[in-house]
């Protein structure tokens, strides 16, 4: 189920972004999309290509584990300041 909401996400983007421009319609069909669940089916061509084009394009991307757990240190209250922004720029760093 993972794997879909990551789609289902990319579709709530796209309706907020057409509503932004003017395109109504466009925005109504992705949110539409969103909220009824809706993901292109695993045999859609629509679907293959893209996922073919999406795995060309990370393959050469590493994964690297963050040197803190920014999130859980944040809410543990054991982080001061200066150790936010840091692991804040190395989250952000670590996404481009």
């Amino acid at each position: 189920m993972r794997h879909f909401q990551g789609e289902l996400s990319s579709y709530d983007n796209l309706a907020m972004t057409y509503f932004y421009l003017g395109r109504v319609d466009k925005s109504e069909y992705y949110a539409d999309r969103v909220f009824e669940g809706k993901t292109e089916a695993m045999f859609s061509v629509i679907k293959k290509i893209s996922m073919s084009y999406t795995k060309r394009k990370y393959k050469n991307v590493k994964v690297t584990a963050f040197k803190t757990d920014v999130g859980n240190d944040m809410m543990k209250g054991t982080m001061n300041a200066k150790n936010i922004e840091a692991g804040l720029k190395e989250v952000f760093r670590s996404a481009v």
